[in-house]
């Protein structure tokens, strides 16, 4: 799993226009799906790639199923998404299954059915899960064990390496492309997410404190920043979205 991506399998709801700072790769594994993206509308497309803070919307029909990945943009993963585009290319359209082979080739030959796992294996870096630097995979476990505490700062992350906050950034960035801090916030959203999509009778602010966030205003901040949509439409919409990783 690379822990700066997180996919979803969605039936049938529809998103209304938001934005995110995270890439994305929307693809319809049954049927078409319509698009509205920058005011330009997309009819019977198999799906896209989009460009953070662009604005979108889509229309999934009750019978469809859709693949969604968002990714962190500075994370390796997100990096290697960029060379998709041209310099002021908003979105890469997929007007039919062979374009998402065209670009993702590793797909070519797969059904669509298989298309979310492959994709999120292809866009993993062994370094962002396995063969990293000792300290940085400290880090990693040490997040993954304390993300719940408030109190999880650059400076304690430090204090666990024995290296200088700048340094203990540096490195983590070398290793993973992206900041602690970016990689403590996707922690606490996956998490969170999970847990507000499988438990229906927890509310928000217990979840919210649950996995690290200050209060439920913060959650809400980071989820809309992140994903493009408050926590609250993902758990009314909880039985038409399944997480995926």
């Amino acid at each position: 799993m690379n822990p700066f991506i997180l996919s979803f399998k969605v039936y049938g709801l529809n998103v209304h226009i938001h934005k995110h700072s995270a890439y994305q790769i929307i693809l319809a594994l049954n049927n078409s799906l319509t698009s509205i993206i920058n005011n330009v509308p997309y009819t019977d497309i198999v799906g896209f790639v989009i460009r953070p803070q662009v604005p979108h919307a889509c229309t999934i029909l009750p019978d469809t199923t859709v693949c969604i990945l968002n990714i962190e943009a500075y994370s390796r993963a997100g990096l290697q998404l960029r060379s998709l585009f041209a310099d002021d290319q908003p979105v890469v359209i997929l007007e039919r299954p062979a374009d998402v082979g065209r670009v993702f080739d590793p797909l070519r030959q797969q059904p669509p059915d298989q298309w979310p796992t492959s994709l999120s294996y292809l866009l993993t870096d062994e370094r962002s899960i396995g063969k990293v630097d000792d300290r940085v995979r400290k880090l990693i476990d040490y997040i993954e064990q304390h993300y719940t505490l408030h109190t999880l700062t650059p400076q304690r992350l430090a204090e666990e390496v024995f290296l200088s906050p700048s340094r203990m950034a540096a490195l983590f960035k070398a290793e993973t492309g992206s900041s602690p801090s970016k990689y403590l916030l996707w922690t606490r959203l996956r998490h969170a997410i999970d847990m507000a999509l499988t438990d229906r009778h927890k509310h928000l602010t217990e979840i919210a404190y649950e996995t690290g966030f200050y209060d439920q205003a913060q959650f809400t901040k980071y989820m809309y920043e992140m994903m493009g949509v408050p926590p609250r439409a993902l758990k009314q919409n909880s039985d038409l979205i399944q997480v995926l990783g």
